[in-house]
């Protein structure tokens, strides 16, 4: 379970265990879901351009949501409790 350790007024969690597994979760989602509402608006095809012209990478949609997917869990495991 987390351990809140408390300085004063500000409290910080530690992110482990179910807790942590939800947050986890609950970047990843979000990154889909900006990958998806971005798309409706070009930015997939922008974001595949682009990373083909900076890396002579050739990404699919598939390689697009993936790089959300892990941004957005990157923005769970760091983001504000």
């Amino acid at each position: 379970m987390g351990m809140i350790v408390s300085y004063g007024s500000d409290r910080v969690w530690q992110a482990d265990g179910i807790g942590g597994g939800i947050k986890l979760f609950g970047g990843l989602v979000v990154g889909l879901l900006f990958a998806w509402i971005g798309s409706w608006f070009g930015l997939d095809r922008l974001i595949i351009q682009g990373i083909m012209e900076f890396t002579a990478l050739n990404i699919t949609s598939a390689g697009y949501y993936t790089l959300f997917a892990f941004l957005g869990l990157i923005g769970g495991l760091l983001g504000k409790h």
